[in-house]
C-alpha cells in the first residue's frame, strides 16, 4: 500500500520556497472561497523551458533579476507533488471499491476489512496533509512562471537602440524650460504633476492635435473605441504590472463600510491605456473572421508620477491616443500590421514639421510583456534629451495567454498576437513643441495641421 512521505514536506523547506504575497491573476483553490477566480491563465512554462538557452539569454540581455534554475526546480517540485496527489486519489478510490466488495461478502475475515479501512484512513490523512502544502507550492510555482518575460523579437537591439528613421536636423540651441515659457505667456497654470491647467492657445492646441490624429486613424481604417477609466487587479497583473505597488498605478481604497479583497481592487488607469483595452478582451473569444482587430481611443492615461518636478514630461495624468491591434497567431500578419503602424507614425510626425527620431528600444529597456518596442522621440531643447511622445509595443501572444483572449481555428484554441501603443501623448508633445517654437520664434498654432 502506498504511503505519502509527509516528512519530506517539513515546515522549514516550505517557508523557504513560499512567496509572501498572493497573485490576483492566479487564484488557488484555498483562496477561491473568498476571491472569485475569473480565469486560470495559460502558463506555457514547460514549452518555453525546452529552449532553456534562449530563455537564459533573454533574461540576461533584459538584465532581470530572475533565477531560472530556481523557477524550474519549483515548477518540477509542484508537478511531482501534483502527480503524487493523483496517485493517492486513485489509490483511495480503489481501496474504497475493495472495502465495498468485502462488505457484501459474508465469508471475508474481519481482520482483512479492518486493514483496508486503516489504509484508507492513512491515505485520507496523507491527502489532507498534502493539500495544506500543495496550494502554496502551486501558487509559488505559478507566480514564478508568470514572472518570466516575453520572448524577444528578432529585430530587438541587444545593447543600444537602433535609429530607424530621423526627420530634420537635431536642434543644437538650448531653450528655457517649457513651463517657464508657458507661464510667462499665460498658457499653463501648473501646481503639481497631478494638478495643472491648459489655457488659451495650449487648450486649442490640445483639441486641434487630437482632432488631426483622430481623423488620420479613422482614414486608416481604425475603429474608434471607448474604454473605462478603471481596471481590476487581475488585469493590471495580467498586463505585467504589480497590482500592490502604489508607484505603478493609482489604487482605489475601499470605504469603511465596504470590504474589498486586496486581490480584487480597482485601479485608476485611464481609458487610453493598455489595461483598459485588455479589460475588455479578458476571457474573450474572438471570431476568427474578425481579424485583424484595429482599434484606437482618445482619453486620459493615469500613472503615479515618478518625480515631483514641475514638468509636462512627468505628469500623473495625460491626454493620449492609444491603439490596440490583434492578429491571428501568424507572424506574417503581425509583421504586416507592425509595418503599417510604423508607416502611420512616420506620416503623422513628419507632417507636424518638428525634428524627431524613430528608434527600436534595446532589450534591457523593454517591459516584461514586450518583445519589441518602437519609440517616437522628440528633443527637449531645454534638457537636450529625447522624450518619448509615442510608442508601439509588440506583445506577441504573451498578454492573450495570461488573460485568456482566444480564438478557435481548426477546432483548436489559439491565442492572438497583440500590438499596443500610444500614438500621441499630448503633454510630452506640447512640452517639446513649446521649447522648439521658442527657439524658432514661431506661434504655438503656426502649423496648418494644428
Amino acid at each position: 500500500m502506498m504511503k505519502f512521505p509527509v516528512k519530506e514536506l517539513n515546515s522549514n523547506f516550505c517557508k523557504h520556497i513560499f512567496r509572501n504575497f498572493s497573485s490576483a491573476l492566479y487564484i488557488t483553490g484555498d483562496k477561491a472561497q473568498k476571491n472569485f477566480a475569473v480565469l486560470i491563465p495559460h502558463i506555457d512554462f514547460e514549452e518555453r523551458i525546452q529552449n532553456k538557452g534562449e530563455l537564459l539569454n533573454n533574461i540576461k540581455v533584459r538584465k532581470l533579476d530572475l533565477d531560472l534554475n530556481n523557477i524550474e526546480k519549483t515548477w518540477k517540485f509542484y508537478k511531482n507533488l501534483l502527480q503524487r496527489k493523483i496517485i493517492l486519489d486513485q489509490t483511495r478510490i480503489e481501496i474504497g471499491k475493495e472495502i465495498a466488495n468485502l462488505t457484501s461478502n459474508i465469508n471475508v475475515e474481519a481482520n482483512q476489512e479492518k486493514k483496508l479501512k486503516m489504509h484508507a484512513r492513512i491515505i485520507k490523512d496523507d491527502l489532507k496533509t498534502m493539500k495544506e502544502y500543495l496550494y502554496s507550492i502551486e501558487e509559488d510555482a505559478a507566480i514564478k512562471a508568470l514572472s518570466l518575460p516575453n520572448i524577444l523579437h528578432k529585430k530587438t537591439p541587444i545593447s543600444d537602440h537602433e535609429v530607424l528613421h530621423q526627420f530634420l536636423e537635431k536642434p543644437t540651441e538650448k531653450s528655457e524650460n517649457h513651463l517657464s515659457i508657458a507661464e510667462k505667456n499665460d498658457l499653463i497654470e501648473f501646481y503639481d504633476p497631478l494638478y495643472y491647467f491648459f489655457k488659451h492657445k495650449c487648450a486649442t492646441f490640445e483639441m486641434k492635435i487630437l482632432d488631426y490624429f483622430r481623423e488620420y486613424m479613422l482614414k486608416n481604417l481604425f475603429t474608434y473605441f471607448s474604454n473605462p477609466d478603471f481596471a481590476r487587479s487581475i488585469v493590471v497583473e495580467g498586463c505585467g504590472g504589480d497590482f500592490n505597488n502604489p508607484n505603478e498605478s493609482f489604487i482605489l481604497e475601499s470605504s469603511e463600510d465596504t470590504f474589498v479583497s486586496e486581490l480584487n481592487r480597482l485601479h485608476l488607469v485611464g481609458g487610453a491605456s493598455l489595461c483598459s483595452f485588455m479589460a475588455y478582451f479578458t476571457r474573450h473569444l474572438i471570431q476568427i473572421g474578425y481579424f485583424p482587430l484595429k482599434y484606437f481611443t482618445c482619453g486620459r492615461k493615469y500613472q503615479p508620477p515618478i518625480q515631483a518636478e514641475a514638468s509636462l514630461f512627468t505628469t500623473g495624468q495625460e491626454t493620449a491616443i492609444e491603439l490596440f491591434v490583434a492578429t491571428t497567431d501568424c507572424l506574417e500578419q503581425e509583421d504586416h500590421e507592425i509595418e503599417n503602424i510604423i508607416r502611420i507614425l512616420r506620416c503623422l510626425y513628419d507632417s507636424l514639421g518638428f525634428h524627431y527620431q524613430l528608434i527600436a528600444v534595446p532589450a534591457h529597456k523593454l517591459k516584461n510583456y514586450e518583445c519589441m518596442r518602437i519609440s517616437v522621440q522628440m528633443l527637449s531643447c531645454s534638457l537636450q534629451e529625447y522624450v518619448e511622445v509615442a510608442h508601439l509595443s509588440v506583445c506577441d501572444n504573451y498578454l492573450s495567454k495570461r488573460l485568456l483572449c482566444t480564438y478557435i481555428e481548426e477546432k483548436k484554441r489559439k491565442f492572438p498576437r497583440i500590438l499596443s501603443g500610444t500614438i500621441l501623448s499630448i503633454q510630452k508633445l506640447l512640452g517639446c513643441v513649446i521649447e522648439y517654437n521658442s527657439i524658432n520664434k514661431r506661434d504655438l498654432l503656426w502649423h496648418k495641421n494644428i
